[in-house]
């Protein structure tokens, strides 16, 4: 993700700034959107503000928005995975680590997972499942479950069928892109970005 993320600094020359910390976003009428940066003031120590631009596209946690816009208010329904520790005895997958079931044709549900091996023919596997009621069976002939790991929003993968959820908020020209939850997904935050994408650009008739 590092060297993804120099590429586009450098592709982007002049239009991506690095370690920098936003700390207030606010809307000015008839202006657009003013950005105050930590550590930039003005003489006398007011908060020197950046802009107007005319979109704010906010890349963080929703917990994180508030502080920062506080008018803004938007709620995302999201599905989160349902995840297994078990034991399993599967001599077909002893050559791999690391277990992924793709989306398309899946009707087991299950999304896959991690592999630990032990010498006496026993693995051990942390599963996670696409929707609650996946099916185990389909992909292990045998498994005993050791811990429910319950619903985990580190792990915002998309059920196959689903949709992108809506970018926008209650204030004009304002999205989210992201996870939404605590933790990075990259599906997520790929097509989310892609939907803001596309309705500025046919907002600006590119």
């Amino acid at each position: 993700m590092g060297e993804v993320a120099i590429k586009l600094k450098n592709s982007l020359s002049g239009k991506v700034r690095v370690n920098a910390r936003v700390r207030k976003v606010i809307y000015e009428e008839k202006k657009g959107f003013m950005v105050s940066i930590e550590g930039k003031r003005k003489e006398g120590g007011q908060p020197e503000m950046e802009g107007p631009y005319d979109y704010c596209i906010f890349a963080t946690g929703q917990k994180s928005i508030k502080p920062l816009m506080p008018e803004v208010d938007f709620e995302v329904f999201a599905p989160k995975t349902r995840g297994f520790i078990l034991e399993t005895i599967a001599p077909r997958y002893r050559p791999f680590e690391l277990l992924i079931f793709p989306k398309v044709g899946n009707t087991h549900g299950v999304h896959g997972g991690e592999l630990r091996h032990l010498p006496d023919g026993r693995s051990i596997c942390g599963i996670f499942l696409y929707r609650p009621d996946g099916d185990l069976g389909a992909v292990l002939d045998n498994y005993k479950i050791i811990e429910r790991v319950g619903w985990s929003p580190a792990i915002g993968v998309m059920q196959p069928g689903g949709k992108v959820v809506d970018v926008t908020t209650n204030k004009k020209n304002v999205f989210m892109v992201g996870d939404f939850f605590r933790y990075p997904c990259h599906e997520s935050s790929v097509y989310t970005a892609k939907k803001v994408a596309g309705i500025i650009a046919r907002e600006s008739g590119k």
